[in-house]
């Protein structure tokens, strides 16, 4: 039988890719002040969607 959803190895590379962004984003006040700025300020609603930021550390 065929396996639905994504391979497991991808589904693990995908969650690093979010840890990372999210991990930016709760570490750079620029990110939580861009937000801010835009009226989103609910903490529970950034944790649950790991909201995530791209700092530039990749370039």
């Amino acid at each position: 039988a065929r396996q639905k959803g994504l391979p497991a190895k991808l589904l693990k590379l995908l969650k690093r890719v979010i840890d990372f962004y999210h991990t930016a984003f709760c570490e750079d006040p620029r990110a939580r002040q861009y937000l801010n700025q835009r009226g989103i300020t609910d903490n529970t609603l950034l944790s649950d969607y790991k909201i995530g930021f791209a700092n530039g550390t990749l370039l």
